[in-house]
Order: structure tokens, then sequence, then C-alpha cells
């Protein structure tokens, strides 16, 4: 029995990559206070965002038209001087605007992410097409982000085609889609 697609964008997850190697990470600094994008809904990073740079190589959370150079992996772990008298790693799982920090990001367009698009037909392989920029989800701590499809072409990710799992996924609305990222990364 196979499932409806469901509306439940988290935003980028690394899947697989072109060849037999690892992918390309890339540490970026984070800002405390950060200010958003013009095209960004939010500064919050989540991991499985996509994330562009400002002048200065810091991560900023990316919106639809934006220079996408990576996706968030993972957020770094730091110290905090009030557990272990500064020697614990605190994990946080989603960086607030009031947190400064690293992320560690995937900048490498041979690898491959799954995503939820707002709508997919077998048109749409092999299209340009750029993301859906959500609140990002606070209680949950994930990303919202998901590809625009139904906006017509862009330029920040490659769409392949669907997931290739006939028991939950299928062409038409939020379909989960693999995705590469298609601009010049740093």
């Amino acid at each position: 029995m196979s499932y409806a697609n469901t509306n439940s964008p988290n935003g980028f997850r690394p899947i697989q990559g072109d060849a037999i190697k690892s992918a390309k990470t890339q540490r970026r600094p984070v800002l405390a206070n950060r200010v958003a994008t013009a095209s960004a809904t939010e500064t919050i990073i989540s991991v499985g965002d996509a994330y562009t740079l400002d002048a200065n190589g810091n991560a900023l959370h990316a919106g639809p038209n934006d220079v996408v150079y990576g996706i968030v992996l993972a957020l770094e772990l730091e110290a905090v001087p009030t557990i272990m008298n500064g020697q614990g790693p605190v994990s946080v799982d989603q960086m607030l605007t009031a947190y400064s920090g690293a992320i560690i990001g995937i900048e490498d367009t041979s690898v491959y992410f799954e995503v939820m698009a707002d709508t997919f037909a077998t048109g749409n392989k092999n299209g340009l097409f750029n993301l859906i920029d959500a609140l990002s989800n606070t209680l949950f701590r994930q990303s919202k982000q998901s590809l625009g499809v139904a906006g017509g072409p862009g330029v920040q990710f490659r769409a392949i085609d669907i997931v290739n799992r006939p028991t939950d996924n299928a062409y038409g609305s939020y379909a989960r889609v693999v995705v590469r990222l298609s601009q010049a990364v740093a």
C-alpha cells in the first residue's frame, strides 16, 4: 500500500555523491546578532538549511534570491563557561540569532540532497529551481526550507528526479526530490 505525498518540508538532507569520495565540507563562522539577507525570512540557521556568505565569509541563512554556497551538515560544538568550568561542549541543534559559533557545510556540487518540492512532474527533471524559505521549526529544531518548482525556473538547485521510493513518494504536490547545488561555490 502506498501513501500519499505529505506537506512536510525539513530542509535539504545529503543522500549520496557522484564518486567514491567524501563530500567537500567547509567550516564557516556564524556571527551573533546577524541580520537577515534581503530575501531570507529569518536569521536562524538549522541543520539542512541552505546558506550564503557575507563579504567576510560568515554563513547566513539563505533565501530564494541569494547565492547558495552550501547546505548545513552540522553545527560545531562549543565550550560554554558555565558548564564543566568551560571545558564541556554544548550541542546546539539550531543557531538562534543571539548565538555565534560555526557550521560545517557541504559545498560540493557532486553531492545529492533529498528535499520536498512544492510540486514536481517528469518535465521538471534536470531543471533549475530556487528554494522556498519558510520559518524554521524552533520546537523541533528543524529546517523548513523546500524546493520551489511551481514558481518557475531559478538558479540555486538542479532538480534531478523524484526520490525512488514508490511506497511513499510520487510525482505531484509535495514530492520528495533529488537535487544538487548548481551555483558556484567558494
